[in-house]
């Protein structure tokens, strides 16, 4: 990266690691950090939100000016990275900023406007929302410095369940809504695409054709005999 793309800034990148994860996501991941000269900071731990906030916190105690997160599953490039630093330089009202990233399994991406299901695009500015990811994201550290600890909190639902439509608040939800309360704002670029690693598992139809399915179409496979209606299915590639 060029001193005059990173003069306003002093920039690390930020990323949890599991016990195990995807040998090529790590690769892909590695080189794009590689392409820019950013320092990778890392931590390991059961506990997303606690290996987080550590991290954070130790990257605000060197003096760090902007974080980029990166989530283990994220397919980037050193160009994202620089799109959105260079968003940051340029727009001072925005206090973080995440690349646009598909939710696993799913047609839309991983943010919320609060009150909306969908809306209008520009083509060309980043858009403001309420929540987002940490799958590629630009994190102005003094605005995160003068929050409230705990910066991570999982909160249970109804009863207190767990299940999806509970009500819980996961750990990055919890740090969105925190984030916005203290004032912060959050946008999402379209313009800057990441990708998501996802699972798929290929299987033959009843035509001997290979489809592949999210793994939660093949268990309704399994338990109807039927491929959901529904389910996203690509062709199988010629070359494999």
């Amino acid at each position: 990266m060029s001193e005059e793309q990173t003069k306003e800034f002093k920039v690390c990148a930020l990323m949890t690691l599991g016990r195990y994860r995807n040998t090529r996501a790590q690769l892909v991941i590695e080189q794009a950090i590689r392409s820019v000269g950013l320092p990778l900071h890392t931590a390991e731990g059961v506990f997303y939100g606690q290996c987080m906030q550590r991290l954070f916190t130790r990257a605000i105690d060197q003096g760090i000016d902007v974080a980029i997160t990166i989530d283990w599953d994220s397919f980037i490039t050193g160009q994202h990275i620089i799109q959105l630093l260079q968003i940051m330089a340029q727009r001072p009202d925005i206090d973080a900023l995440a690349a646009m990233q598909a939710k696993r399994g799913c047609h839309y991406p991983l943010m919320t406007i609060q009150g909306q299901t969908s809306t209008d695009w520009d083509g060309r500015s980043p858009l403001q929302v309420d929540t987002m990811h940490f799958g590629c994201t630009a994190i102005r550290l003094d605005k995160l410095a003068k929050m409230p600890k705990p910066w991570f909190w999982s909160t249970p639902g109804t009863d207190g369940e767990w299940e999806d439509d509970s009500g819980k608040i996961d750990d990055d939800i919890y740090f969105w809504k925190s984030w916005k309360a203290a004032g912060n704002s959050a946008y999402v670029d379209p313009l800057t695409r990441i990708g998501h690693m996802e699972e798929t598992i290929a299987v033959f139809d009843d035509g001997m054709k290979v489809r592949h399915l999210y793994p939660k179409a093949w268990s309704e496979l399994i338990e109807t005999g039927k491929f959901p209606s529904d389910a996203n299915t690509v062709e199988a590639a010629s070359d494999v």
